[in-house]
């Protein structure tokens, strides 16, 4: 064909065509390069003699030629300009712009059959140059005596080398003449080297060299040799190559090619063998008959035994078949030990799944017994809050009854009547408890000193669940644990906005009889400064924005301030677990402790300034030397205040009859509580509020002092 030389075969001119594969171990490739520069005509069998055309060929260099012209149908009409390039290492040329190698004249003039006639030819070489080889020179193989081992041992360590890193050898076969034969699409090259030797090798493809692969016994894991031949050189050439799919081995001997699949295996004296146990039936008689040994300066494939093979050495093929043997014992071994692991690693699991299940019942019995004790511990408190609310309304219907036979009898016995009520009512309520007023200190260190623990939060799963809606959790509380007033004061902080007509309903009439839980109270003295706020607000407080604090610590702080400090205080007092608020409290605390960094930074002065602070004990008289000795611990939040007043007023200092202990607390810094005032319902109270379990310890700075029924004791308060 026009655009590729050497596709093989005839030519018209008769002379053999041959593929150069580009590395033919250091020799120029051996091509017949035809003629095709000058101009040509050609006629176009399929569509008629009227289809005709002309083309001029001219080479442009050693590696491309152009073909321009045009196709006539009895007049000029397909002009054409087309240029070839060389594929790189071959004779094969290449359209430019394609991918694929095409034959000139049918690919691109004419379909089907084409008669060419050259006209003229062009002066100069008249040829395409072929390619020149551009490989190493081939490895020297030192001259031997016959029958003798080869004794250059360096030159024979650097054929093993060679062949193992996939380097060329160059093989020279000593009389060798071409041989040449067509069979069906399969082209056949052999060598003659004697009168009964004819050593074929087939083509594996029409595109390919011919190869001849081997495997090499301690080369690479897939090391393998190809063998092609070169006829004019008398040359036999092995490299290195990667077997592909598809591809035959053959085994030769001095009468048949026989196929089959073989490891050929690479001896210490330099020959090469093929592996009798990787043969098939058909060549395994002939496999161990064979080996390329040395005669000269030249290698010869030969039979074993041959002088010519310089007394060589047989493969120990007992000594291989044992290797095997204990490759395969070792190999069996090896599963087996696998597999034993493996049943031990499962067993292992299965007892650990096993271990895990039995565990994960005895915590679930563990959390059912625990939940059936909170159920019930909550019933007891609902009934109790029950009972309570009853008694509640009883003693309502009871008033109103004596506000209804009051109007009865005259101004002065109605009057008496009503004031006795709010008396009894007045009295009922400070009864409970007294919120600037201690009721009950303990001595020394409580046994939990834990709030999480203390308030029934110690389940850190429980906790944290609970912690996802603090609000939630908290309205969920006080409706079980609180009364009418207290769930009006929740509804008032957290979602009301503070105007009079919002007011709860008992703040109302507390400030219409000027009287609530801390005493005398006049008009305007509840949540004042705040109006028109509502929880955001407070939450939006400069204070609370620069302690960080949310809205379920600012609702927690600011309900304490409010009629419904006893149930944060009781419970802690009584040791009930777990407290019926107990969100709410631990939100309390968290509030206060992130307020306490507040006045180090916004006020360092008086924040590092010492400040009284003033607590009082009603009715109640203390062991001074054990709390001296001891000190003491406050387990519920503990209000002091700056005002001497308030705190004498909680304390009942001036009643006839009572008998009072104030404690002054001599606070500074981190052991000052936290001033709550723009958070406080009731801010004239200047309320400086401590979280729980704040321990007490006497001041031995000061001395007791007795001011009539009244006992101060100086005191110094650390934040747990």
């Amino acid at each position: 064909p026009l655009g590729g030389v050497g596709a093989g075969g005839q030519v018209d001119d008769g002379e053999d065509q041959v593929w150069v594969s580009g590395e033919s171990m250091g020799q120029a490739d051996l091509i017949n390069p035809k003629r095709y520069d000058g101009t040509w005509c050609f006629v176009c069998f399929p569509l008629g003699p009227y289809c005709y055309g002309f083309y001029e060929h001219k080479a442009l260099g050693e590696d491309s030629f152009q073909a321009k012209g045009c196709l006539f149908v009895g007049m000029p009409l397909i002009p054409f300009t087309e240029i070839w390039d060389r594929v790189p290492g071959t004779n094969k040329y290449r359209k430019r712009g394609a991918k694929e190698e095409a034959n000139w004249v049918s690919d691109t003039v004419c379909t089907g059959l084409a008669l060419r006639v050259r006209l003229s030819q062009a002066p100069g070489s008249n040829r395409v140059a072929p390619v020149q080889s551009k490989s190493a020179e081939p490895l020297p193989i030192k001259e031997v005596k016959a029958k003798e081992p080869p004794h250059d041992a360096a030159a024979m360590a650097h054929i093993r080398e060679t062949v193992m890193s996939g380097k060329l050898i160059q093989l020279r076969l000593k009389g060798a003449r071409v041989r040449r034969g067509i069979g069906g699409d399969k082209v056949f090259r052999g060598y003659d080297r004697s009168r009964t030797a004819n050593w074929i090798v087939q083509h594996l493809s029409k595109d390919s060299a011919d190869p001849l692969t081997f495997r090499v016994e301690g080369g690479h894991g897939s090391c393998f040799l190809w063998m092609e031949g070169d006829p004019e050189r008398k040359q036999l050439a092995w490299k290195y190559r990667i077997a592909r799919e598809g591809q035959h081995v053959f085994l030769w001997n001095d009468k048949e090619v026989k196929p089959g699949i073989f490891r050929w295996i690479f001896h210490p004296d330099g020959t090469i063998s093929p592996d009798p146990r990787s043969a098939t039936k058909e060549t395994k008689g002939s496999a161990g008959s064979l080996v390329m040994g040395w005669d000269g300066k030249f290698a010869l494939l030969v039979k074993r035994g041959d002088g010519r093979a310089l007394d060589l050495t047989p493969f120990g093929v007992a000594e291989e078949e044992e290797r095997c043997r204990r490759e395969t014992r070792e190999s069996v071994e090896k599963e087996s030990r696998k597999r034993e692991e493996e049943d031990k690693e499962r067993a292992r699991l299965a007892a650990h799944l096993e271990s895990e299940r039995q565990e994960f019942a005895r915590r679930e019995a563990e959390m059912r017994e625990e939940m059936q004790g909170r159920l019930e511990e909550e019933r007891r408190r609902y009934e109790e809050a029950i009972a309570a609310k009853r008694r509640e309304e009883e003693e309502r219907l009871r008033l109103d009854a004596a506000l209804k036979d009051a109007q009865s009898p005259g101004l002065h016995t109605a009057v008496n009547m009503v004031a006795g009520a709010l008396a009894n009512k007045v009295n009922h309520m400070f009864s409970k408890e007294s919120k600037y007023a201690a009721v009950r200190l303990i001595l020394g260190s409580p046994e939990r000193s834990d709030l999480k623990e203390c308030v029934g939060l110690e389940d850190p799963f429980e906790c944290a669940e609970l912690l996802k809606n603090p609000l939630k959790a908290m309205k969920q509380e006080w409706a079980a644990a609180g009364g009418e007033d207290d769930m009006a004061n929740f509804e008032y902080v957290v979602r009301g906005t503070v105007s009079p007509d919002e007011y709860p309903a008992h703040v109302t009439e507390s400030l219409q009889t000027g009287v609530y839980h801390g005493g005398a109270i006049a008009e305007g003295e509840f949540d004042t400064g705040h109006e028109g706020m509502d929880l955001r607000d407070f939450v939006n407080h400069e204070v609370s924005r620069f302690a960080g604090l949310q809205e379920h610590h600012v609702a927690a702080i600011r309900l304490y301030t409010s009629s419904s400090y006893p149930l944060y205080n009781q419970p802690m007092r009584n040791g009930v677990t777990p407290h019926p608020i107990r969100v709410t409290m631990y939100c309390l605390a968290e509030g206060l402790k992130m307020l306490r960094k507040v006045g180090a930074k916004t006020d360092p002065e008086g924040y590092a300034k010492t400040k009284y602070l003033w607590r009082g004990m009603k009715d109640r008289e203390m062991d001074l030397e054990a709390f001296k000795a001891r000190g003491g611990t406050e387990l519920a939040p503990m209000s002091t205040t700056s005002s001497r007043e308030i705190a004498d007023s909680y304390a009942g200092v001036g009643q006839d009859g009572h008998a009072s202990l104030l404690f002054r607390y001599t606070t500074k810094a981190l052991s000052r509580g936290v001033l709550i005032d723009y958070l406080s319902l009731y801010p004239k109270e200047k309320e400086f509020l401590y979280p729980p379990l704040t321990s007490l310890t006497y001041d031995d700075r000061s001395a007791v002092m007795v001011e009539g029924n009244v006992t101060v004791v100086p005191v110094d308060p650390q934040m747990a």
